[in-house]
């Protein structure tokens, strides 16, 4: 059977703009809407359809305005961020080769409707309108579907009976009768779903409904109809949708063609969206220029890149000028490098090739590094840096391992092909060190930092790593004995408390267990049905013993699948110690990350915490020394808002948390109790990150009413925090960017967005990356110095968690 596709453009237009997050090119231009439909009609064009349109709405008035004046008055102005997108989208729709259809004075819900009327004639052929637009339900049928790729259902005529509680023929009457606020349709007020659909099911039609007007009991539902019985017909004309289109389009021009290849490229590289340019592998087909492999010689520039696969293929690359342009030399001698002497290194991720090779000395240029200072929060892989500055496509493994089905370690390949691999990469990170130096050189305080705390950082990141912490691997074993014997226990209890066997971490089943078998209340809903967060259990726990003991188990499993399982399973066997990885070019504000394990996530606070932070140990005659910041960021948020309260706080060693508390409850600081110190800590973390008054009154479990209490009360007592506040944002508007104390800058999008959710996230990401930007380099600009004195002494920093440094010490 022919599969036929209508897309409804402007659905998903809209929904791809208020899906995603923000994302724009480096100069500032709003991609995310375009990204998001992108990625749809891709989805949609590997399920291989036979036939495909996509109908956009052709303009804001319609017949339906001329019927009602306020149809769709409601909705406000679309945004300028989306208003510049969408004809980026329809080039992006003509490349691909799919047709567009759009008609003046219709809407694109009459297009499809006339467009299905035609085409479920056919009997071959199954139609699938691409949509989340209930009312194009209207017109599902036997070969008639409809796919909401956003939450990947497929609808069926079946389905409209469950869903609505009336069977398809009336559903126009369904949707009168509700009304619809977004598109301002009037319905009839005082009539909801339900009794909408006993109504409906009933009587049959709005005309059946109204002529049965005196058989209605309910008083109240029968006086809302005769008063706005004009409304509920005036609905239905509204909803209806136009069938007799006059299109001029026969089924063969929806026929699907190859995309032209060109102009997708083209559009991909103007919009910088690398990843779909690497999909289509449409980026240069020549790849990297360079000529033959040679002998290794002598050289004034050394750019290398190492590559180790699990077939032993191990090389090291030197790529430079030579009189016919640039040359590839291959060596597997790993001394070379480290008998280097003032000659310039350029590489790329410099930090993991020195976990191959011992390199002292530090003339060298790390293009990742460079990269993520200019834009921290760009894609600053190999593969995207060569797209973007030398618009050359570099070979990939993917590439072989789809053409010819080989593993990722190269087996099977011939030798120039691995050689040319890795040499592409050299030649690629030499020619785009090029263009990203002269780029930092722009940036005064960029360079700085780069010169003197990220390259000379990577040296100390190395020591870190390679010293590694030692683990108590009995302890963590016994532990997870016990961890296990106490789930188990829990399991038991959870089945004899709910009287039912289910999966416990199936959130469905869950829901069945606690709103259909035991009636609990439903507290609050999600999208697949009610929700059984932490948050909603424990208030459920006040009334029934299941939720807690749910808590309880998720507890345990958390700490038996996040930290026992994994530390368990990387714990060297032979030292007993873990390696974690600390990473300088992944976070947007500057600080570092770490992985593999992620160290810096283990809980500080509670049993939770305690247990897991007793199987980090120092060896026989060592101890573990931890040494931290007092309250940096607060102290740098007292600096940039030069509020006097705070300064003389920190000047005389006041408690910042009491004295907070103070203020915004009104009393003196003597009087402060451990609670109320617990919500001005609370409170004042909060106003460096932006935090709404419904963000305070969840994490204080107050009211919205007094977190905003506190809040005003906040500003009232450090006038000169929302002072700088409001000054930072206003920059940010003018300049569209930060820096922290040092200079380290990061790009803000979405400052003057109609979105007020992407405002606020602008506005936080400001404020943040001013603060903890700043700390986070402090903590690094200590940590070189710290390097340089441990050297006389018998002790290792063996971790970093932002503000703290541990120390392995005798």
């Amino acid at each position: 059977m022919k599969k036929i596709y209508i897309i409804d453009g402007n659905s998903y237009i809209h929904r791809a703009y208020h899906a995603l997050k923000p994302l724009t090119t480096r100069d500032g231009f709003p991609t995310h809407a375009i990204y998001g439909f992108t990625k749809m009609l891709l989805k949609i064009l590997e399920d291989k359809p036979d036939y495909i349109v996509v109908v956009f709405d052709a303009a804001k008035k319609t017949f339906r305005n001329e019927i009602f004046p306020e149809y769709k008055a409601n909705r406000p102005p679309m945004d300028d961020s989306l208003v510049v997108q969408i004809p980026f989208i329809k080039k992006i729709v003509e490349a691909l080769n799919i047709p567009i259809i759009e008609k003046e004075d219709v809407e694109a819900d009459d297009v499809i409707a006339t467009l299905v009327e035609n085409l479920k004639k056919e009997n071959d052929a199954e139609i699938i309108i691409i949509s989340g637009d209930k009312d194009l339900m209207t017109l599902l049928a036997d070969n008639v579907k409809m796919w909401d790729t956003m939450r990947d259902v497929i609808y069926t005529e079946k389905d409209i009976k469950e869903k609505f509680g009336v069977p398809k023929k009336y559903l126009i009457d369904y949707f009168a009768l509700v009304g619809d606020k977004i598109d301002n349709i009037p319905g009839v007020k005082g009539i909801g779903p339900k009794a909408a659909s006993e109504l409906i099911n009933q009587f049959g039609s709005i005309e059946d409904i109204y002529n049965s007007i005196d058989k209605i009991s309910k008083e109240r539902i029968k006086k809302a109809l005769i008063e706005n019985k004009n409304n509920a017909f005036l609905s239905k004309e509204l909803i209806k949708l136009k069938f007799d289109l006059n299109l001029n389009i026969s089924k063969n021009t929806f026929r699907l063609k190859n995309p032209d290849l060109e102009k997708l490229y083209e559009i991909f590289k103007q919009l910088e969206f690398d990843s779909l340019l690497e999909k289509f592998g449409i980026a240069d087909d020549k790849g990297i220029e360079y000529n033959e492999i040679k002998e290794f010689p002598n050289g004034e520039n050394i750019t290398f890149y190492l590559e180790k696969y699990n077939d032993g293929f191990n090389n090291l690359i030197y790529a430079g000028f030579s009189d016919n342009g640039i040359d590839v030399f291959l060596t597997q001698d790993k001394s070379f490098f480290e008998k280097l002497d003032g000659k310039d290194i350029i590489c790329y991720n410099l930090k993991e090739n020195l976990k191959s090779i011992n390199l002292k000395y530090k003339n060298f240029d790390d293009i990742l590094l460079i990269s993520y200072l200019l834009e921290p929060e760009r894609k600053n892989n190999l593969e995207s840096l060569s797209y973007f500055y030398l618009d050359k496509k570099l070979m990939a493994l993917e590439e072989y391992k789809e053409k010819k089905n080989v593993k990722l370690d190269f087996s099977g390949l011939k030798e120039k092909d691995k050689k040319k691999f890795i040499a592409e990469r050299a030649v690629a990170i030499f020619n785009i060190y090029k263009k990203v130096k002269d780029e930092l050189k722009k940036y005064n305080k960029l360079e700085k930092i780069y010169n003197s705390i990220d390259k000379p950082l990577i040296f100390v990141l190395k020591k870190m790593e390679e010293a590694g912490i030692l683990i108590d691997t009995n302890f963590l074993k016994d532990l997870n004995i016990k961890i296990s014997e106490e789930i188990n226990k829990l399991i038991e209890k959870i089945y004899e408390t709910s009287g039912f066997k289910f999966n416990i971490n199936s959130p469905k089943q869950l829901r069945e267990i606690l709103f259909d078998k035991l009636s609990l209340p439903v507290i609050k809903k999600t999208k697949t049905g009610p929700s059984t967060d932490n948050e909603v259990l424990v208030e459920l726990a006040s009334i029934h013993p299941l939720p807690k003991l749910i808590l309880e188990y998720r507890e345990k499993i958390k700490l038996k699948s996040t930290y026992i399982d994994p530390l368990i399973d990387i714990v060297d066997k032979k030292t007993k110690r873990i390696y974690p990885t600390f990473h300088q070019t992944v976070t947007a504000t500057g600080r570092l990350s770490c992985s593999n394990p992620n160290v810096q996530n283990i809980p500080i606070k509670g049993e939770q915490g305690a247990l897991i932070r007793k199987a980090f140990i120092a060896p026989t005659g060592y101890k573990i020394v931890a040494a931290d910041y007092s309250q940096i960021e607060l102290r740098i948020f007292a600096h940039y808002s030069q509020d006097k309260s705070l300064i003389e706080a920190f000047k005389n060693n006041i408690d910042i948390h009491k004295l907070t508390a103070s203020k915004i409850y009104g009393v003196d600081i003597d009087k402060v109790d451990d609670f109320m110190r617990r919500e001005g800590k609370t409170v004042n973390f909060s106003i460096i990150y932006g935090i709404s008054p419904y963000g305070l009154s969840k994490a204080l479990k107050i009211t919205r009413e007094k977190a905003k209490i506190f809040i005003e009360n906040y500003f009232k007592e450090y006038p000169g925090v929302k002072d700088f506040i409001e000054k930072t944002i206003d920059e940010v508007k003018k300049s569209g960017f930060v820096e922290n104390f040092f200079g380290r800058k990061r790009i803000i999008k979405g400052i003057d967005s109609r979105s007020h959710n992407e405002r606020e996230f602008a506005k936080r990401a400001a404020i943040n990356t001013i603060i903890q930007g700043t700390a986070a380099d402090i903590i690094k600009i200590a940590m070189l110095k710290i390097d340089n004195l441990l050297e006389d002494y018998n002790a290792k920093m063996i971790m970093q968690i932002h503000d703290e440094l541990i120390f392995e010490v005798s």
